[in-house]
């Protein structure tokens, strides 16, 4: 019986204690590192890096947010347009958010037929990241 008292109590104080957001680098690129890092040091990132974005929204935005939560979750994805074609632009626009994807199509005035996204189809590629997209 003492046992089994302990180990709730233990669990109870190491729960209590835990991070209140955990951070996955799923894609292990360097950007997300760099969005992860900047919500565990807390600082405004500066210079070229405040260009980031992290799940969407500016680094800065994403730090505010996430040094705010509370037993919450996260998974940081971000993009990046290697090949600087218009085309990846409107792939990571539609996985970000509509109304960046209707942005960038306005903007690059391109169709979305038969574009690729790292191989899959701009539509089935968006609703992995985005799950409200609508084309």
């Amino acid at each position: 019986m003492l046992k089994s008292v302990l180990a709730t109590v233990v669990f109870a104080a190491v729960a209590h204690t835990a991070s209140a957001v955990e951070f996955v680098n799923v894609d292990s690129s360097k950007f997300t590192e760099l969005c992860i890092v900047a919500v565990q040091n807390g600082e405004t990132v500066k210079g070229r890096e405040a260009n980031v974005q992290c799940n969407g929204m500016p680094i800065n935005q994403f730090d505010k947010k996430y040094n705010n939560a509370e037993d919450e979750t996260a998974t940081v994805i971000t993009f990046e347009n290697v090949d600087n074609a218009p085309e990846s632009e409107l792939c990571i626009a539609a996985a970000t958010s509509n109304a960046a994807f209707v942005a960038a199509k306005d903007r690059l005035n391109i169709s979305k037929n038969n574009i690729k996204c790292n191989g899959v189809d701009l539509p089935k590629f968006a609703k992995r990241f985005n799950k409200e997209f609508q084309s």
